[in-house]
């Protein structure tokens, strides 16, 4: 085929020829089915109902981590990074530090020989070891 220009146009093919749309029937409603009413309690008397025990519903956790019971002991929840539990402590705490976060500063037997002030007054503890086998065992 061609148009008036005499360019040649293809046919369409059978897949892209407008389809009839098939008329359908009107869809017929089914009979309501006569059925006796449901009996009524009386409005001053209570209707009874099934009571179903089950347990409560878990607490969904990140990648399904499982919850063991343990023996420390949960002062409050932590709710900056998720819902995570902060553990009461016997540690002495002397203050904090802030400028890396809120981090406890602990009160210790540490001999100081000197600080850095260039690693934010970081201790420079003494090379002489109490007990050599005892830290050694940490690397087993």
């Amino acid at each position: 085929m061609s148009n008036d220009n005499g360019v040649p146009t293809l046919s369409p093919s059978a897949s892209e020829q407008p389809k009839e749309e098939a008329k359908s029937a009107p869809v017929e409603k089914p009979a309501a089915k006569s059925t006796p009413p449901e009996p009524k309690a009386p409005k001053n008397e209570p209707i009874a109902l099934d009571i179903v025990k089950s347990a409560p519903a878990p607490i969904p956790l990140p990648n399904n981590r499982p919850i063991e019971p343990s023996h420390l002991t949960v002062v409050a929840p932590l709710t900056l990074a998720g819902n995570r539990p902060v553990m009461g402590s016997e540690m002495q705490v002397t203050h904090t530090f802030m400028a890396s976060g809120n981090r406890p500063i602990a009160s210790s037997q540490l001999h100081v020989d000197s600080t850095i002030s260039i690693m934010g007054n970081r201790p420079i503890a003494s090379n002489q070891i109490d007990d050599a086998n005892q830290l050694m065992g940490y690397l087993d």
